[in-house]
């Protein structure tokens, strides 16, 4: 996967040494236009095991996936945003081989609860699950 994502993730956090600095960097990552279509706001797109309410969709176009998200929780959207940055325009077959560390190399991770910790996992496992659902199928989910 492109290491100049995470550089540039690595980049926003730099220098934040604190617990409350990094939430005040997510939530303002949050608070950024994020576009999502509603119609994609329903039970199917629901990413499983989240806090709060996300929503995934993603389209493939020439050969690669964008991934849209939608969380009605400000620390969650950010978060969201962040993970959707680092697999988007990117191939379903890099997507499934990649592993970030960026989020426990930054200490993002261990700075949340344990079930804002299990949703950001349940995003990358449904995120996997989209780009082999592309692979198999084809399919835009």
């Amino acid at each position: 996967m492109n290491s100049k994502k995470e550089l540039y993730i690595q980049n926003l956090f730099n220098g934040l040494n604190s617990q409350e600095a990094i939430y005040q960097k997510i939530l303002s990552l949050a608070k950024q236009e994020s576009p999502f279509d509603p119609q994609f706001k329903s039970e199917e797109y629901r990413v499983k095991g989240c806090q709060s309410n996300m929503f995934l969709y993603s389209i493939k176009k020439d050969g690669k996936l964008k991934f849209y998200v939608s969380s009605d929780a400000l620390i969650s959207q950010g978060l969201a945003l962040i993970v959707t940055y680092l697999f988007n325009h990117e191939t379903p077959n890099n997507i499934l081989q990649y592993q970030p560390n960026i989020l426990t190399n930054l200490k993002i991770t261990t700075s949340l609860s344990m079930n804002r910790s299990n949703g950001v996992q349940s995003l990358m496992t449904t995120i996997k699950k989209h780009a082999l659902n592309h692979i198999t199928n084809g399919e835009i989910q």
